[in-house]
């Protein structure tokens, strides 16, 4: 595995408020692991979003930030402050057969007195429900929306095809 101090820094924070919504994407590949900040979102509405890394070799970080509209961070917050959410697992594993490589998201929600942490492996609500195991309403919204804000701040990157994504997520929460 690839030691914690070659990891690129993840505490380079876009905004000075309070952190909503925290997602470190982990991309595991043939022995090593590699973290990115792949969103956070802030109590000011600034939603911050990294480069996804594939390896450490030549790679410059690159970071966008946008500043979401009230509308925006009101449905996220929507998302978060679900009831349901809080009491949804803490992991969620792969549903779909990976061959040398795969992502993970450890998700923090945080709440007025704690920090709900959710892990989900290569988040795919089609391939979850194919294996007759979908994911919660509560955890498909909110896998959805992280989904959706990365492509509204970062725009499309290797990792991040919004066509699949978006079909995906339209497919399983019925629109």
């Amino acid at each position: 595995m690839t030691p914690v101090a070659a990891w690129p820094p993840l505490d380079v924070y876009a905004s000075k408020a309070s952190i909503v919504l925290e997602v470190i994407n982990t991309h595991f590949t043939v022995g090593r692991e590699y973290k990115s900040v792949y969103l956070r979102v802030f109590s000011d509405r600034v939603a911050e979003c990294h480069y996804v890394r594939y390896g450490m070799e030549g790679e410059a970080d690159k970071e966008k930030t946008k500043l979401l509209s009230p509308s925006d961070f009101k449905r996220l917050r929507s998302v978060l402050e679900n009831p349901e959410l809080a009491s949804v697992n803490d992991k969620y594993g792969l549903m779909h057969w990976v061959v040398d490589s795969w992502m993970t998201w450890d998700i923090d929600v945080h709440r007025e007195t704690d920090i709900q942490k959710i892990e989900i492996v290569s988040f795919s609500p089609s391939s979850a429900r194919e294996r007759g195991q979908p994911y919660p309403d509560a955890v498909l919204k909110l896998g959805c929306a992280i989904w959706q804000l990365r492509r509204e701040v970062y725009g499309r990157d290797s990792a991040n095809d919004p066509m699949w994504e978006r079909r995906s997520c339209d497919e399983e929460l019925g629109k």
